[in-house]
């Protein structure tokens, strides 16, 4: 079927600084579009969530919901073939998608990317491992799960974070 391409401007390129900390760069990339001017950086979120961490800086499940909690993103988590470019299409015009899926076949593991685009095709991405990509649609449609968030506010921003972040480091408990 033929779609009516729609693009978001490109979030800035953040490349991860270890093997497994893609979801940290990828977070410092969304804030880059979705709260221009957000102090937090990759450094900042592997420190504060360090506690759903393993050793190498993967990050669990439940602390990615913390992440899209803690920056007031709309989330859901989906299934075996649900990131069809319909689907991500409609998240995407609420704005840039923080997206985070496990590849299939292959090792149970999870990678993070921003959505910033998609085409008859493809989607973009800023991916902090590999840069800005075009990925077939069909890739993303063979992922096995997901988590995919976006902006709480229509314009595709999200409202100023400093509180719920403050709060967060002095109890530790993420605000609903």
């Amino acid at each position: 079927m033929e779609r009516q391409p729609f693009y978001l401007r490109r979030p800035v390129l953040v490349r991860q600084r270890q093997p497994m900390s893609c979801w940290a760069a990828a977070l410092e990339s969304w804030l880059s579009v979705c709260r221009p001017g957000a102090p937090y950086t990759e450094a900042w979120a592997l420190q504060v969530f360090s506690r759903w961490q393993a050793g190498d800086a993967r990050i669990e499940w439940a602390g990615l919901k913390a992440v899209a909690d803690l920056f007031s993103m709309r989330s859901e988590e989906t299934g075996l073939g649900a990131l069809t470019p319909d689907y991500l299409d409609q998240r995407l015009h609420s704005g840039h998608i923080f997206l985070t899926y496990i590849p299939t076949p292959g090792p149970v593991a999870a990678h993070t990317v921003v959505v910033y685009g998609i085409g008859n095709a493809a989607v973009d991405v800023m991916d902090p491992l590999e840069g800005y990509l075009s990925r077939p649609h069909e890739f993303f449609q063979s992922r096995t799960r997901a988590l995919v968030g976006w902006p709480s506010c229509a314009g595709g921003v999200i409202p100023d974070p400093t509180a719920r972040v403050n709060w967060f480091l002095e109890t530790g408990v993420v605000l609903p």
